[in-house]
């Protein structure tokens, strides 16, 4: 059996002929990797966007490998991004939110419609924005980064749904050559509808500022 003793700043650990040193320095490290790790989110969900791009134009082993590694990025990235919406004021309303647009999004929206997945991802983006108390634009993006979780767990169920139901499969068919676009440009265009709610809240904060300066100014 291990024991531990704490002494100073330093863990020591013995058990057989194995001694564990575990140091504060080296807990500081995993914080500030974990805290890289949050910055980067955003990066790392535009990363995984592009790389599912690249995995839809190849066809075989390879794509599949790559689709495996892009899931996985993109699934850390919606991971980092639900923990640091829910930890900002009003979070867990800005998340419950987002789950709600990414449902109408996945069950309305086709992600063969390049041009319809824009528009929604660009008002859906906006109005998590608009609903977010701080970082409008990194909160926006929760909302690409939860669509495939939800995309997933909706297919699961019409799968189920027909097996239950004794329906045949339905046949996929070869996707449009505009799909590789759609993943990059569903976080591109939650991005922009971020940024435009910013752009817009920081005009009306200025015109208020210039309001009240005249306002003053005529007394």
């Amino acid at each position: 059996m291990t024991e531990f003793r704490l002494t100073g700043n330093v863990a020591v650990g013995y058990g057989g002929a194995d001694r564990v040193v575990l140091t504060i320095h080296q807990e500081e490290s995993m914080k500030r990797i974990f805290a890289t790790l949050q910055e980067r989110a955003p990066q790392i969900l535009i990363a995984a966007a592009v790389v599912v791009g690249i995995a839809i134009v190849l066809d075989g082993a390879a794509a599949r490998g790559i689709n495996g590694i892009a899931g996985l990025m993109w699934f850390l990235a919606a991971g980092l991004l639900i923990r640091f919406t829910i930890k900002q004021s009003g979070g867990w309303t800005t998340f419950g939110l987002t789950i709600v647009i990414s449902f109408v999004l996945v069950l309305l929206v086709k992600p063969s419609d390049l041009m319809w997945a824009a528009i929604g991802f660009t008002i859906g983006g906006a109005l998590v924005a608009l609903v977010a108390r701080s970082e409008r634009e990194k909160a926006a993006l929760l909302l690409p980064a939860i669509w495939l979780p939800t995309h997933l767990l909706v297919a699961i169920g019409r799968v189920a749904e027909r097996a239950i139901r004794d329906q045949p499969a339905r046949v996929r068919t070869d996707p449009p050559p505009t799909a590789a676009l759609l993943p990059l440009a569903m976080v591109i265009a939650a991005l922009v509808g971020g940024l435009i709610v910013v752009w817009w809240l920081e005009r009306k904060e200025q015109r208020a500022i210039v309001a009240a300066s005249a306002t003053g100014n005529d007394w």
